[in-house]
């Protein structure tokens, strides 16, 4: 393993982040589990040394950026890999405020959420040129929802 001061903080994310704790494990890189929940499947892999708790991001956005501070300030971590999109936004909406404790290996903020709305990725690869099947079009979708209102059907 590195240097027990060179760890990377990967948040549980379930069987995501047992990946990429087994991943890192492998290549001789110590992890931090950083976990809301006491049976999380990356707790159970031989690769990562340690465990800190955090208040959940499903729950408490607010307090899980304070606990993450906390958390990020007592201990030196060389980056952190959210697993999940609860915690992706909060970590990159105040990724000024972390930069000073973890490298951020993040695109910003803005393709963030340009990835993560369907509609936008959607209407980028329209623009890119890229034939989208017709039932992603947004005139299929709105057709759609003028037939429920009209039918009481849901779909």
């Amino acid at each position: 393993m590195t240097d027990l001061e060179d760890r990377v903080l990967v948040d549980s994310g379930g069987f995501i982040g047992l990946s990429a704790v087994k991943s890192l494990g492998r290549r001789n890189v110590a992890t931090t589990i950083m976990t809301q929940e006491s049976f999380v499947p990356s707790l159970f892999s031989r690769f990562h040394p340690g465990t800190v708790y955090c208040t959940s991001p499903f729950e408490n956005v607010a307090g899980f950026m304070m606990t993450l501070l906390q958390i990020v300030r007592r201990r030196k971590y060389v980056t952190i890999f959210p697993m999940c999109d609860q915690s992706l936004i909060p970590i990159s909406e105040h990724r000024d405020q972390l930069t000073s404790y973890l490298n951020l290996t993040l695109p910003s903020h803005e393709s963030i959420l340009n990835a993560l709305d369907k509609s936008r990725t959607l209407k980028a690869a329209e623009d890119l040129g890229y034939r989208l099947l017709r039932h992603f079009t947004q005139e299929k979708q709105q057709k759609s929802g003028k037939f429920q209102q009209k039918s009481n059907i849901p779909l």
